[in-house]
């Protein structure tokens, strides 16, 4: 088995997960959301993932409601390498922004770059 990381990207964090939930950092925010995958314990106390600046509570399969200890922005701004994009938080548990996502972002970039560099070489 391989285990996928996003080391390097100080903007993002997996801080803790378990009891189907995910404690994540994006950005300056804390945040807790549900994830039925994550069926183990935590490692962190409980007392910990109450400190979250906004803790998603499931109402239906697809919504809920954010709650906030922690006055947040509609949207701020996140940084990887150097993309920049909006983070906010939805009705249905995103945050607009899926950091597994970045294994993809980062082979897109070298691919525009690798065919930027070819196209250069081209007779005009």
């Amino acid at each position: 088995m391989q285990i996928l990381t996003t080391n390097g990207w100080e903007e993002y964090a997996l801080l803790d997960s378990g009891n189907s939930l995910r404690l994540e950092k994006f950005g300056p925010y804390t945040v807790v959301r549900p994830d039925p995958q994550a069926i183990w314990q935590p490692h962190s106390p409980s007392e910990g993932w109450g400190g979250a600046d906004a803790i998603f509570k499931q109402t239906s399969d697809n919504s809920g409601r954010w709650h906030y200890n922690k006055k947040l922005p509609e949207k701020w701004l996140m940084h990887w390498n150097n993309l920049s994009f909006w983070a906010h938080l939805t009705s249905f548990k995103h945050t607009g922004v899926f950091p597994e996502q970045h294994l993809q972002w980062e082979f897109i970039q070298k691919t525009l770059k690798t065919q930027t560099s070819r196209n250069s070489d081209l007779p005009s």
